[in-house]
């Protein structure tokens, strides 16, 4: 049974979003795309179009504002991708790029856009990452919902961590600018096999007995297989929002260091002469895109590709996808690949 598309499949039917309403729900499935009201000169650093859909938004007043967003149900699991953009509606001209999200896969994830004019009318382009069908809300909100998108990584904590006997300890320390801003840390586990992160614990702030700040904190983990995985501390702020703050990769045991190998990837390619092509190589376990390239295809110089993959593996990543778009059809092709316990790499 086919869905019929949302309403504001059209820029020129984009739904309007006010001020501190409720989310309004929406899918990008059976979703398509109007080239000619999208400036991919623009954005193709950022994402690749496969079935957006348009939102609009007027501030009240000058300040900062948030775009609230929800992307909890998609078939793949992959996510949304998002543009905020300033100008004038299929006027691809006189588009200014505010802010360009190339995947957001929080259940509950804010986009802050500062130094927003009153009265000036923007856009929002909402996508499926790599064509995902998600279903997702979207508000225009005067405070944050949830996650930061621009949180990940920040390496504000100084975060370390040692194993010993199946024990993992994570150690950081309060930065000193955000000690009066954070109210708790969150602690949260990604074991490679898993694409949802665990909740390992909270932990407020802690005074000592001369009624300051404890600078130092630390979790001890128990890891029950000798695989990677991901921890992420995040801080819990007065004004609501939760933002990413560090994170770290436990590295594979010895096992996956693969010694005496090479960690590569190899495919051959069938396209007709002069297709434009994307590959991109994505860490599978956490949908994140590691490395793309974009070129002409040739039977004689491009149709054998192969390239190393030792650094992300000693990164501690052991899952990963080759996806391969032909942006004039939009098809793709996706290939799969896994460190085995022995430490070799192998197709699925």
């Amino acid at each position: 049974m086919l869905m019929a598309q949302v309403a504001n499949n059209s820029i020129s039917s984009r739904s309007q979003l006010i001020l501190d309403q409720s989310p309004t729900n929406s899918s990008t499935n059976n979703a398509t795309v109007e080239w000619q009201c999208v400036n991919r000169k623009l954005t193709n650093k950022c994402l690749v179009y496969h079935n957006d859909q348009w939102f609009t938004f007027t501030p009240p007043a000058k300040g900062k504002y948030y775009i609230n967003l929800s992307a909890g149900k998609c078939k793949d699991t992959k996510g949304i991708q998002a543009i905020v953009i300033e100008g004038n509606p299929c006027e691809v001209n006189t588009y200014k790029i505010l802010k360009c999200v190339s995947q957001i896969r929080y259940r509950d994830s804010f986009i802050e856009i500062d130094s927003m004019e009153a009265g000036t009318t923007y856009l929002v382009n909402i996508d499926g990452f790599l064509g995902d069908y998600c279903d997702f809300s979207i508000q225009f909100g005067s405070n944050p919902v949830g996650v930061s998108v621009e949180g990940r990584a920040m390496k504000k904590l100084d975060l370390s961590s040692t194993s010993e006997a199946g024990v993992e300890k994570l150690s950081w320390k309060l930065p000193f600018n955000l000690k009066d801003s954070i109210v708790s840390f969150t602690v949260y586990r990604r074991p490679d096999h898993r694409r949802m992160a665990d909740l390992r614990t909270v932990m407020p702030l802690e005074i000592n007995a001369k009624r300051e700040y404890q600078p130092d904190y630390s979790f001890a983990d128990t890891i029950q297989a000798r695989r990677p995985c991901g921890y992420q501390i995040a801080g819990n702020m007065k004004d609501k929002r939760q933002i990413v703050l560090d994170e770290r990769f436990v590295k594979a045991s010895d096992a996956h260091q693969n010694q005496n190998g090479e960690f590569k990837i190899s495919f051959n390619l069938e396209y007709q002469d002069k297709s434009k092509l994307q590959v991109l190589l994505i860490d599978a376990l956490r949908d994140a895109v590691l490395w793309k390239r974009t070129f002409a295809f040739s039977e004689i110089l491009t149709r054998n590709q192969s390239f190393y993959v030792g650094d992300e593996v000693r990164k501690g990543i052991a899952n990963f996808k080759i996806v391969v778009i032909d942006l004039k059809t939009r098809r793709k092709r996706e290939m799969l690949y896994f460190v085995d316990n022995g430490g070799k790499l192998n197709s699925r």
